[in-house]
């Protein structure tokens, strides 16, 4: 990892927030800044090790777990749309998958 990095070794790791362009706040104050402590707190040595292992930036990788799970390691959500989409590729995959057989048919005397 390249000392331009965010978040490499040298610095501990942690995760730290980034200020947009044009920001007058911190953003590590109120409630953001609160939300990515607790992303940092219950889910800052797996998001190490999974942006150690490839080229995500810990930054990208803590915003996503935030904004999808607000760090809660338990949340779940169910998309309707999402399982229809994963059940119509394995089908696809299944047919494709599968080998090909004659027909067999009755044959009329």
């Amino acid at each position: 990892m390249g000392k331009d990095r965010a978040n490499s070794a040298e610095d501990g790791g942690a995760i730290r927030a980034l200020r947009p362009p044009g920001a007058t706040e911190d953003p590590r104050s109120g409630a953001e800044g609160r939300l990515m402590a607790r992303v940092e707190e219950r889910c800052g040595a797996l998001i190490g090790r999974l942006c150690a292992a490839s080229s995500l930036p810990r930054e990208f990788l803590a915003a996503l777990v935030a904004n999808e799970s607000g760090g809660d390691p338990r949340a779940l959500r169910f998309e309707p749309a999402v399982y229809r989409h994963l059940q119509a590729v394995a089908a696809v995959r299944k047919m494709a998958d599968a080998p090909a057989r004659p027909k067999i048919v009755k044959r009329e005397k």
